[in-house]
Order: C-alpha cells, then structure tokens, then sequence
C-alpha cells in the first residue's frame, strides 16, 4: 500500500520484581500505547492469486492498547526450572470504539525445564490464547455480517516438546 503511513506510539510502562528467594521470581509488568496510524491487515481490498487471498496493509488512525504481563518462575531444583506467564491486553480502535482484530485478551505459557546431564536440554512449553476478533462487518466486504456484528477467531491451546544435545563446544542437535 504506497499510502501507507509509519505507525508511531507512545508507550509507558511500569513494574515490579519480587524475588522471594535465591529460587523463586515474580515479575509484574503494566503498559499502555497510545498508537496513531496503527498498521493492520486491510480485510477489505484482498485480491485472490491462485487460489489464495492477498491482503495488503492499512492505518487505523488512532489506537491504544494496555494491560498486565506476570511471570512467575521456580526454579525447583538445580536442573529443574519451571515459569508461568500471564498477559492480560486490551486493543481498541479509538476512532471505531472496537476491538483491533487479531489481538487475543489472554495468553497464558506454562513452561518447564529440564537439564537431565550436562549435555541433555528437555524442556515442555503449553501456550493458551483467547479467542480473538478475526472481523467486524465495518472491517469485511462481502459477507453476512451485519453492521456491527463481529467475528471471533476461538481460543487454541498448544503444547511443545523439546530436546537437544550438546555434541561439541560447537555443535548442538536438536
């Protein structure tokens, strides 16, 4: 989109750490952007090529964003570690009075770490994200939905399994 305008924000943000112990970590962050000429994916002008729809970019004039990041780590033992991470967000379209399409309200991870030897890394990461507004009538040509009805993209969890092993100082397997 050649009339595209670069995004600009304002951003604050403030926190706090407690480390309860040699071993266990809270950290609690708050933010807020004010964002003016927000980039997004412009759902009403795609194209299809082959088959497939071509989206290109568009500016929300006036956005904002703001909410809670927490993690919580334990370190259980010393080849033992274990963190929980919560993010709490709010996206609105400050001209629209709407939600900003893509932006989920929570995501949760749930992640542990194990070092079983020296060279062994086995690690299990879980990942949940709300549902999160896919499109708005105001935002979506062609569809059944009717002026101010929106579109949500329900919620999904996964959960990753990784291991790897040091074969050298140089060379890591995965």
């Amino acid at each position: 989109n050649p009339s595209l305008s670069p995004e600009v924000s304002t951003s604050y943000q403030a926190g706090a750490l407690w480390q309860f112990n040699k071993r266990n970590y809270l950290d609690v962050n708050v933010f807020y952007n004010d964002i003016r000429d927000l980039i997004q994916t412009d759902e009403n002008n795609s194209t299809v090529v082959n088959g497939i729809a071509v989206y290109s970019s568009e500016n929300i004039s006036k956005a904002e964003t703001y909410g809670v990041e927490s993690v919580l780590s334990n370190q259980l033992s010393a080849r033992l570690s274990a963190n929980l991470s919560h993010t709490y967000t709010k996206a609105n379209n400050r001209t629209t009075g709407q939600p900003l399409t893509n932006k989920p309200e929570h995501i949760v991870r749930l992640g542990l770490d194990w070092q079983p030897t020296e060279r062994w890394d086995r690690a299990v990461r879980a990942r949940y994200q709300s549902r999160e507004l896919a499109a708005s009538a105001q935002s979506f040509v062609g569809n059944s939905l009717q002026d101010g009805e929106m579109s949500w993209a329900p919620a999904w969890a996964t959960v990753d399994v990784k291991t790897s092993y040091q074969l050298s100082s140089l060379l890591r397997v995965f």
